[in-house]
């Protein structure tokens, strides 16, 4: 099944952090990939799919602290995981299915700066180009500051907070990338008037406000 007017919203979870000497995917591990399609019409996921990835380089970092966090160990993925080139070709299959009206999908990522690296070069080391299958990336962070240009704080759980909605089982790459996809169904609601309750009338307030 093809989807003509979606948007697709991704998160992956690594085996530690990115440093000046040390590159994603290449020396950093890429443990697991999540992707899930929001239908831009009806603003309601109707695709999930994520992937352990099976150790694929005895050099590359698995650190103690990113297993901590995530939950991911070495050895789960050993046992679970999918080889790193079938990880890429699903990735690639489901960017393929999705486009908004004639362009290629835009994505929707919490903090590009940290996800975009190990994406682009998953795709990079079987010679192709992420970029090269998406129109652009959308940041649920860049929207939050914006948003709520007060708050302290703008982690996903956070975000999630302010929405008025539940994350739960953090830093899974699924669950985030489902909450990544309601935050921003949140944010579209929005912008299209379709948020009740007390947010809507703050909304009307600033614009009865708002009048030249």
């Amino acid at each position: 099944m093809r989807y003509d007017n979606a948007f697709i919203a991704i998160d992956t979870e690594t085996g530690g952090l990115l440093s000046k000497i040390k590159k994603a995917v290449i020396d950093i591990a890429l443990t697991e990939v999540a992707l899930v399609t929001v239908e831009n019409e009806s603003l309601e996921i109707i695709d999930k799919q994520s992937w352990l990835v099976k150790p694929y380089d005895e050099n590359v970092e698995y650190t103690p602290r990113a297993a901590e966090v995530s939950g991911i160990s070495k050895q789960m993925c050993e046992k679970e995981g999918l080889d790193i080139e079938l990880v890429y070709k699903n990735v690639l299959k489901v960017l393929k299915k999705a486009k908004m009206g004639s362009k290629k999908p835009i994505i929707i990522m919490q903090n590009k700066a940290f996800d975009t690296p190990f994406l682009e070069n998953l795709f990079a080391i079987f010679g192709d180009d992420f970029n090269n299958h998406i129109d652009r990336i959308e940041d649920t962070l860049f929207w939050a500051r914006y948003k709520w240009i007060e708050k302290p704080n703008y982690g996903l759980g956070s975000i999630a907070e302010y929405c008025g909605l539940d994350l739960v089982q953090a830093h899974r790459a699924l669950p985030d990338t489902e909450m990544t996809a309601k935050i921003w169904i949140h944010f579209m609601k929005s912008l299209r008037n379709e948020i009740g309750g007390s947010e809507q009338q703050s909304v009307e307030k600033f614009r009865e406000g708002f009048k030249f």
